[in-house]
């Protein structure tokens, strides 16, 4: 399922009817929207970023949006899947994230996600136990300048 996120967000990047280019920008953080402890490559246009995150235990593709221009402020979607030695977890849900510096400048980044937790357990691969539930995850990184 990643793989037709993946393409598409490469699509909507490549042919989206826009006048000019956009920025690239990456972060590094911990949170879902790092791939629990990683990084965050993004295409940013205007007042929305497209980004894949990879990171030690998995990765994920989402989007933000700032409400205007200037704005510390941006909210967006996410999803990740992500491994640990006990479970697999995949985690779609809506972010909220506050720039410090802005949505286009380099700083801290602090965020709140909040969605849908599946859980596959890995140690018992003939048990199916598999579960889901509602949560919420905090997410802290740092935005760099664009490349």
């Amino acid at each position: 399922m990643i793989n037709k996120l993946v393409v598409a967000i490469l699509f909507l990047i490549l042919f989206a009817p826009n006048s000019k280019a956009g920025d690239f920008q990456s972060a590094a953080g911990i949170g879902f929207q790092y791939g629990i402890v990683g990084g965050q490559f993004s295409y940013k246009e205007d007042l929305t970023k497209y980004y894949l995150s990879l990171g030690m235990f998995g990765g994920g593709i989402g989007f933000k949006r700032a409400l205007e221009k200037d704005s510390k402020h941006a909210f967006g979607a996410i999803f990740v899947e992500a491994t640990t030695f006990v479970s697999d977890h995949r985690f779609a849900g809506l972010t909220y994230n506050y720039h410090f510096n802005g949505f286009t400048d380099a700083g801290w980044v602090v965020g709140v996600s909040a969605g849908r937790i599946w859980y596959v357990n890995n140690l018992s691969p003939d048990v199916n136990d598999d579960k889901y539930e509602y949560g919420a995850t905090i997410n802290i990184g740092y935005q760099f300048w664009g490349l």
